[in-house]
């Protein structure tokens, strides 16, 4: 099994970073708790993944899905039907 990371580059990270934030929001969580619920020492990483200023591994990008309770696949097909 290869060990080579793979990063996300989305077409439009501002707009895969608002909808983190809008499902962390309704969550009722703050950034800081989200943060240390992963385990992550920092909660720049996500402040700047919710602005759409980084890309990502796609194992973060997992793992804060999973943490939202929400799919990657979520991220793109919000508002199609």
């Amino acid at each position: 099994m290869s060990t080579a990371r793979i990063n996300v580059h989305l077409a439009n990270p501002a707009r895969i970073g608002a909808l983190l934030r809008a499902a962390r929001e309704l969550r009722g969580e703050s950034l800081p708790a989200l943060a240390h619920r992963m385990s992550m020492r920092s909660t720049g990483h996500l402040a700047r993944v919710e602005c759409g200023h980084v890309s990502m591994r796609i194992e973060t990008l997992a793992a804060i899905c999973s943490a939202l309770d929400i799919t990657i696949a979520d991220l793109f097909t919000e508002g199609r039907s």
